[in-house]
């Protein structure tokens, strides 16, 4: 079993960006919405995912971005386990989400 997640950018006038990735195994929101920023929000570089916005960044944008789906899948490569990506969550969490960003 496998697990697509969609994720997306959105910025402060409301242009979205979308990306997906594939782990291996299943996962939940619920797994992880705990150790989300303000139970939503997740910096996507602290996790290994990449940011869906081009650069250079403007005053409309930000590094917050949103999970939206999590579907059971059999197609796609994994980037990692649902176990492992929990787990970069958690110790982006513990970490603190933007503390990279304003060092």
């Amino acid at each position: 079993m496998k697990t697509l997640v969609k994720y997306m950018y959105r910025d402060a006038s409301n242009y979205k960006f979308h990306g997906e990735f594939v782990v291996s195994g299943k996962l939940l929101r619920v797994n992880i919405e705990d150790f989300l920023f303000d139970s939503e929000f997740f910096v996507p570089h602290e996790i290994g995912l990449e940011h869906l916005l081009d650069m250079p960044m403007n005053e409309d944008d930000h590094y917050l971005h949103t999970f939206e789906k999590f579907v059971e899948c059999v197609d796609g490569e994994p980037i990692c386990s649902a176990e492992e990506f929990i787990t970069r969550i958690k110790n982006a969490d513990r970490k603190g989400w933007l503390n990279s960003l304003m060092s």
